[in-house]
């Protein structure tokens, strides 16, 4: 008969198989069919919140004094109060020998100790127990610094507003708090420095970096760089740097092409035509405009319009003259308005040139004394002193004035009335014009007075005010008698103390009537000038001729 002993100790889930008495491989009817775990001991793990889980364990399962044995597992026990599933086993084979493979999965375990155990169930009613122990860890303190962004891109005119300021999000990219937060001094690039404030919001992540860059002093064309330092003390990557560029460019500009403009109106003729000024940017970025209130100069307003051709330059500012006006020389001031822009405003300086003919008497001499109603020579000089030529046919006046002003009314009687010659602009003529004293003057003192573009001014002129010069003075006197002895007949042969009849003809070729009682004498001549001295014989006969008639009368006798 075969005996033998057998001695199984179990500790904390240790399966040891301490060893076998007998004398061969018997099947004894007291030998234990249960399974052996090899290693025998406890699975246990350990695990970090957050982190990827432990590795697996395995171990391998026999059934002692068996070659091959049907194993399984029979399920996991978790003590009570504490969470379950988390223990994840598998065996590889159900024959044995066979390898237990034991994980656990701890995505939902809070910081702690955890215990589990795992029945294996052989031939035997009794199972085998496999004790597993997890523990989970916190994870370990790693604060890290986040930025986002981690640089910023600023762009803006010089001598122009700042920018709009730009925030960088400091968070922890790691574990633990990210505390201790603080911005290390900024180191710039290329060029002028300080034109960067940068400020933190909080010493704590989660915090916000604002940075605001500041035009003032930068250049245009110029890209600026700094970095600002994000510190934290203790922390593994600190500190972090924020990175900044900024782009000053040229600020807008207003160009304007031409800066001046000259408009010039002819008397008569219509209003000029538009002008057009360009409008350019001669900066960068946008140049928004607008029309400013426009400033006239002396003498006239509101005869300019101004209109922009778009809100934004490029453009084209037309300029249109509105109102005919008097000649002469006008100016208005055009502002031309640009948002954002260095030099605005810009001013269109305008000009309006009135311009045409101006007829001007620039002399006038006639004889220092006549008679009424006595044809006289008068000499004349008529230019065109403005800018555009006169054609002929306009009205001229040579009058007398006794007051040395010169109008064309009943005042000033007309001498003579004519129409002017063409004159080219700047260009005179000189001219001698016959003129009778009218009989409706009264003896005295008078002056010659011309008057051109008369009957009210025909011709358009750039000065209607020039029109009238007064010349010379000249004496006037009353018209007076001619008696004139136009036939005398008498016989061809007489004697001495001889009685005769002598015929004679009187005639008054004067311009007023001679009244009777004038003296008249028939002499005899020899040598046929008649005069009344002694040369020429005693009158023979004197009588008194009646009233004679101007302007001509005869009589005989």
């Amino acid at each position: 008969m075969r005996t033998s002993q057998r001695l199984a100790v179990t500790t904390l889930g240790m399966l040891v198989v301490l060893g076998w008495a007998g004398c061969g491989p018997g099947t004894d009817e007291g030998s234990s069919r249960s399974p052996t775990i090899t290693p025998a001991q406890q699975a246990t793990f350990q695990a970090t919140v957050g982190a990827a889980p432990p590795a697996p364990q395995s171990f391998e399962v026999r059934v002692p004094n068996s070659v091959s044995a049907r194993v399984s597992i029979a399920g996991v026990d978790y003590p009570a109060g504490q969470p379950a599933g988390w223990v994840v086993a598998s065996l590889s084979s159900p024959i044995t020998p066979a390898i237990l493979s034991v994980q656990v999965a701890h995505a939902s375990l809070a910081i702690g100790t955890y215990s589990a155990t795992i029945r294996i169930k052989g031939p035997d009613p009794d199972a085998t127990p496999v004790p597993v122990v997890l523990t989970v860890a916190a994870p370990p303190t790693n604060p890290l610094i986040g930025l986002n962004p981690s640089s910023l891109l600023f762009s803006g005119t010089a001598g122009g507003a700042n920018p709009t300021a730009q925030a960088v999000q400091v968070s922890n990219s790691g574990t633990g708090a990210l505390t201790g937060l603080a911005l290390g001094t900024i180191s710039y690039g290329a060029g002028p420095s300080g034109w960067i404030s940068a400020s933190l919001n909080g010493t704590t992540a989660p915090a916000t970096v604002t940075v605001q860059p500041m035009t003032s002093g930068l250049s245009a064309g110029t890209t600026y760089t700094a970095s600002i330092p994000v510190t934290a003390a203790g922390v593994g990557n600190s500190p972090q740097t924020i990175q900044v560029s900024f782009a000053v460019s040229q600020a807008p500009t207003i160009v304007l092409t031409p800066g001046t403009v000259t408009f010039t109106d002819s008397l008569g003729s219509g209003l000029p035509a538009p002008a057009q000024v360009q409008v350019t940017n001669g900066g960068s970025g946008a140049l928004p405009l607008s029309i400013g209130a426009v400033a006239y100069g002396a003498g006239a307003t509101n005869w300019l319009s101004a209109t922009l051709g778009s809100a934004t330059a490029p453009t084209a500012v037309t300029l249109q003259v509105l109102t005919a006006l008097a000649a002469g020389q006008y100016t208005a001031t055009v502002p031309v308005v640009g948002t954002g822009s260095a030099n605005s405003p810009q001013n269109i300086s305008v000009t309006l040139n009135v311009v045409g003919p101006d007829l001007v008497p620039m002399a006038l001499t006639g004889p220092g004394t006549a008679t009424i109603g006595q044809s006289v020579v008068v000499s004349i000089t008529e230019a065109n002193l403005g800018t555009l030529p006169v054609g002929a046919g306009w009205p001229a006046e040579i009058r007398l004035s006794q007051d040395q002003t010169c109008s064309s009314t009943a005042i000033d009687p007309a001498a003579l009335v004519y129409t002017g010659a063409a004159l080219a602009a700047s260009g005179s003529l000189t001219s001698n014009r016959t003129v009778t004293i009218p009989g409706s003057v009264t003896a005295g003192v008078w002056f010659w007075c011309a008057i051109l573009d008369a009957a009210g001014g025909v011709v358009p002129e750039s000065n209607e005010g020039n029109n009238a010069v007064i010349g010379n003075q000249i004496v006037l006197a009353e018209p007076l008698p001619d008696i004139v002895p136009t036939a005398l007949a008498g016989p061809s042969a007489v004697a001495g103390g001889q009685v005769v009849t002598v015929s004679i003809t009187e005639s008054n070729v004067g311009a007023s009537t001679v009244p009777a009682g004038w003296p008249a004498e028939i002499r005899l001549s020899q040598d046929q000038a008649c005069t009344s001295s002694a040369q020429d014989p005693r009158v023979c006969w004197s009588w008194s001729p009646g009233l004679l008639a101007h302007p001509s009368a005869a009589a005989a006798a």
